[in-house]
């Protein structure tokens, strides 16, 4: 590009020259090219050159000024990956999360669905956090049901009867935060779930008004609390189920027990439901731990947040029962 621009310069100028000549009636166009002429060439030529320098160099800076830009704009709308939740659980990553949801029911949560709730937080380092949730009794469902319903049968799927479509259980339990539970190690007890372990994923108080789905990219929820566990069934019975965190040997960093019983006029059930989170012992090494991990309970940065959080999710999971597990015990149990 430099080249046959200083040349077409240089031609100029020689014309320009060679018209001055004929002018003044010189004719002799080397004798004034050879002289003076010639310096004014050679300057007009440094002159070009610095001209198309300086126009590369602001071209590049152009070039390198869009490039960053471009990269900035990249980086915006590039998904980031979630914080890790509590203790060790991996970010929620959309390829997991259900094509179609199904409608959401009535949600029931804090101050409808509630007695009490209790939530105790670091009253020492070491103690992690408690929560207490005393629910409303659950009309329709028995202590029978319970059992039936975590002794594997929330697992498959269910044709919902409002828009008569085929979902998941788990789904249909929670339309709006629930997304998969699979057993991922079977009980080495024939026809028992004790030991069994399962992978648990889902939002806690998911806020945004519509329910996430695959065809969300994956920074879309970055601020939402989770769970994505594998959780293993430490007890169930008539009374209740204790599921715990399988991470850890015998002192486990969270454990969750869900206790119930029949109510006494039989018209519906009691539930406590209570939650660890920390491990247990008086050791400096458990306080240390324990700070670090229960402040990112769930995913976020603030435990209170987290536990208010894990509350409401709790009380409107059980209040969703009464929508289909009667139907559903009756249709697959036998009973009525």
């Amino acid at each position: 590009m430099r080249r046959p621009a200083l040349l077409l310069a240089l031609a100029g100028l020689a014309l320009l020259a060679a018209m001055a000549a004929a002018d003044a009636g010189d004719s002799d166009l080397s004798s004034l090219l050879a002289s003076e002429p010639d310096d004014d060439l050679r300057g007009a030529a440094r002159e070009v050159a610095r001209r198309e320098r300086r126009a590369d160099r602001e071209a590049r800076r152009a070039d390198r000024a869009e490039a960053k830009q471009q990269a900035r704009e990249a980086k915006a709308t590039k998904c980031k990956k979630g914080s890790w939740g509590i203790i060790i659980q991996k970010p929620i990553q959309n390829k997991v999360l259900p094509a179609e949801r199904p409608a959401p029911w009535p949600l029931c949560g804090l101050g409808k669905c509630n007695l009490s709730v209790a939530i105790d937080m670091h009253v020492q380092p070491q103690d992690g956090i408690r929560i207490e949730v005393i629910h409303k009794p659950l009309t329709g469902i028995t202590a029978e049901m319970m059992e039936w319903w975590f002794s594997g049968n929330i697992e498959g799927t269910m044709v919902d009867p409002r828009d008569n479509k085929t979902y998941t259980r788990y789904l249909i339990w929670h339309p709006t935060d629930h997304i998969h539970e699979i057993t991922k190690k079977p009980s080495k007890t024939p026809g028992s779930v004790i030991g069994a372990v399962r992978e648990i994923t889902e939002f806690i108080g998911a806020q945004r008004a519509t329910p996430y789905t695959s065809a969300d990219r994956n920074c879309e929820w970055n601020a939402e609390h989770y769970a994505n566990d594998e959780l293993e069934v430490a007890a169930l019975d008539r009374t209740g189920l204790s599921l715990q965190l399988k991470i850890g040997y015998k002192n486990k960093p969270m454990r969750m027990r869900h206790s119930w019983s029949d109510s006494p006029d039989g018209t519906g059930l009691l539930l406590n439901s209570t939650l660890n989170v920390g491990f247990t012992g008086d050791r400096p090494i458990v306080a240390r731990i324990n700070r670090r991990y229960c402040r990112r309970a769930f995913g976020g940065d603030n435990q209170e947040k987290s536990a208010e959080l894990w509350a409401n999710h709790c009380l409107e999971e059980f209040a969703n029962l009464k929508n289909f597990l009667p139907d559903l015990f009756k249709a697959e149990a036998g009973k009525p």
